[in-house]
C-alpha cells in the first residue's frame, strides 16, 4: 500500500486519509458492537474489562508526601493540650515573608508595604532552588508561625499564599 507521505497532491492525500480515518472507524464501530453483545451474554465480561480499564485520575497519579508523619496526624489530643496556650513567652506570629521566583519591583513594593502592616515580619528573598516545601522546612526549624508568599504573573501581582505552618 502507498503511504500517505509519499502522495505529492495535497487533495489526493487529504480524501485518501479521509477514508482510510472512516474505515478505522467503522471497524472501532463495528468491534463496539460486538463486544456489547457478547458483554450482554455474559456480564462477567463486563466486569473484568471495567475492572482492567482504570483511567489514571490525579488521584491516582498522586506520590504520598513522606515528610508529614501520618500517624502523628491521627492522634487525638486531650482537651488540656488543646486549650492549652501554644506560646506563653511571646504572643506575637511570627512571620516570613518572601516573593514568588524572579520577583520584579511591585512585589519587593507590595513587601514592603506588608512588613509595615504586619509586626514581627521577616522578609527572606526567594532564591534559586528553593521549592516552597523546602521554604516551610526552612520556617519549622527557626519556629515561624506563617509563611506568606507574594505570587506574581506577568509582572503583576496576582495573589497571596498564607501557609499556617504547623510546628511553631
Amino acid at each position: 500500500m502507498v503511504e500517505l507521505s509519499d502522495i505529492k497532491n495535497k487533495l489526493k492525500r487529504q480524501e485518501l486519509f479521509g477514508k482510510l480515518k472512516h474505515e478505522k472507524n467503522k471497524e472501532r464501530h463495528k468491534l463496539r458492537k460486538q463486544r456489547e453483545k457478547e458483554e450482554l451474554d455474559n456480564p462477567e465480561l463486563r466486569a473484568k474489562r471495567l475492572k482492567e480499564n482504570v483511567p489514571n485520575t490525579i488521584d491516582n497519579m498522586r506520590v504520598k508526601d513522606d515528610s508529614i508523619d501520618w500517624e502523628k496526624k491521627n492522634i487525638i489530643i486531650n482537651d488540656s493540650e488543646i486549650l492549652k496556650p501554644k506560646k506563653e513567652e511571646n504572643d506575637e506570629e511570627n512571620i516570613v515573608l518572601t516573593t514568588n521566583l524572579n520577583a520584579k519591583k511591585l512585589a519587593y513594593e507590595f513587601a514592603n508595604t506588608l512588613i509595615e502592616i504586619f509586626p514581627d515580619v521577616k522578609f527572606v528573598k526567594r532564591q534559586y532552588g528553593f521549592t516552597v516545601k523546602d521554604m516551610c522546612k526552612f520556617c519549622n526549624n527557626r519556629n515561624y508561625d506563617f509563611l506568606m508568599i507574594i505570587n506574581e504573573d506577568k509582572k503583576k501581582i496576582t495573589g497571596l499564599t498564607v501557609i499556617k505552618l504547623p510546628i511553631g
